[in-house]
């Protein structure tokens, strides 16, 4: 996959992410290009930004609401996580149907 391919659906991708922005600012295209640059795949994205749904969701109710995600760069510490961890492709799997047994 070409650097523009990436981006472009790294950024398709962050735009369908539950709770991120409508539409991509100049900075989160950068940030694609240097996630491409650092040999992160599309599948570590999407892995990241079901974690993140699913933590975000499946938070304890008592805790304070979350603000909005603004920027694709949220994501860094848990794309950083996915990059340096094994996450079993069973548990995304399992993350993915919970967050769509719930709407998600």
């Amino acid at each position: 996959m070409s650097r523009v391919e990436f981006v472009n659906k790294v950024l398709a991708l962050y735009l369908t992410a539950d709770g991120t922005p409508s539409r991509v600012s100049r900075s989160d295209r950068l940030l694609a290009g240097s996630l491409y640059d650092q040999g992160f795949t599309v599948d570590q994205l999407e892995t990241a930004f079901t974690l993140t749904e699913a933590r975000r969701r499946f938070r304890d109710p008592e805790y304070p609401a979350l603000s909005p995600i603004r920027s694709l760069h949220y994501f860094v510490p848990v794309l950083e996580e996915v990059k340096s961890t094994s996450i079993p492709d069973e548990y995304v799997r399992y993350l993915r149907y919970k967050l769509s047994r719930c709407g998600g």
